[in-house]
């Protein structure tokens, strides 16, 4: 649950200082300010590398996940946000599951039941709703 809230506090704040800093800007300074709480708990659930020592691939991995799907998909994300605005860009994010899903049938060889493809429906028809029904904020009047 902490991690669910800390996640939509960053998306929030990202999303409302990337205008001003630009996405490169914000989702470097998300990562400096996560290194006090992120660094200690790497330190603290650093494996026993005397009994198992990394692997190359493994830090390579680590490496590639890191600086691809993490940092550089971040300037994309919220670079997304500040186009598109966050309120329709995000429900966008809603269909990341199931088209992962899908991607992993051909690529992985993975198989889609009859239940997992209804709630993806499901939640594709809600999202198609949400963005119809959807309408802009109503201007103020000049004082």
């Amino acid at each position: 649950l902490g991690a669910v809230v800390a996640a939509s506090v960053g998306y929030v704040y990202g999303a409302q200082v990337t205008p001003e800093l630009g996405a490169e800007r914000v989702i470097c300074w998300m990562c400096v300010l996560a290194l006090p709480l992120t660094l200690p708990a790497a330190l603290w659930l650093w494996p026993d590398t005397a009994a198992q020592p990394v692997r190359t691939a493994s830090w390579l991995a680590f490496v590639y996940v890191g600086t691809v799907s993490m940092w550089a998909g971040f300037f994309a994300w919220f670079r997304g946000l500040d186009w598109g605005g966050a309120l329709r860009v995000s429900q966008v994010q809603l269909l990341q599951p199931f088209l992962s899903m899908l991607f992993a049938v051909p690529l992985l060889g993975e198989r889609l039941d009859a239940l997992s493809l209804g709630f993806a429906l499901a939640v594709v028809a809600t999202v198609f709703v949400g963005r119809r029904l959807s309408r802009p904020a109503a201007q103020e009047p000049a004082a």
